[in-house]
Parts: structure tokens; C-alpha cells; sequence
């Protein structure tokens, strides 16, 4: 089981960690931040939104955070936006690269 679901990556919740979390986890861990948050868990963002929040922000090395929740799911924002991201990101010839 270690081996399917082990990883030596680390994302805050919410972005945030006390500096003695840092030290603390940066001596097992590889922390991973983010750069683009699309905002798909809002119910106040419509999924058009979350859309151009990608388009708008994405860039070289982002680090783009979609939501695997009911919440993102529910809203209908991850079952839009998502897959056109994909696309779109893809036509405009960026990579999807996997940390290792």
C-alpha cells in the first residue's frame, strides 16, 4: 500500500505553514506551491470564470490548483472548466509535467 499512495510532496492547506511546519517538514518533504488558484470550489464563481482564470493567469512553470471535491464538482465548475483548461493549455502548447 506505501508504494500506491507514498509521496515525499507536501502542499499547505490553504497555502499556509508556520515557520516551524516549514522547518520541521522540509527535512521529508518537497513543499509544493501553487500560482494559480481557479477558484473552482466557489459557488460564487461561475465555471466560465474559473475558465478565464486560467487563460488569463496560467504561465510557464504554473502550478494550477482545481479541487477534487464534491464542492468543485457540484457547483459544475470542475466538470467545465477543467477539461477546457486542458485544452486550451495544450493548444497553446504548454506541457503537463509530473513531479518526480
Amino acid at each position: 500500500m506505501d508504494k500506491v499512495i507514498h509521496s515525499d510532496l507536501f502542499r499547505p492547506p490553504h497555502g499556509h505553514m508556520g515557520f516551524r511546519q516549514y522547518y520541521t517538514l522540509r527535512h521529508h518533504y518537497r513543499i509544493i506551491m501553487w500560482d494559480l488558484v481557479t477558484r473552482d470550489y466557489s459557488k460564487r464563481v461561475r465555471p466560465e470564470q474559473v475558465l478565464e482564470n486560467v487563460k488569463r493567469y496560467a504561465r510557464n512553470g504554473s502550478i494550477i490548483t482545481f479541487h477534487d471535491s464534491l464542492k468543485s464538482w457540484n457547483n459544475g465548475n470542475l466538470k467545465y472548466a477543467l477539461p477546457r483548461s486542458i485544452d486550451f493549455l495544450k493548444e497553446e502548447g504548454y506541457a503537463f509535467k509530473v513531479f518526480d
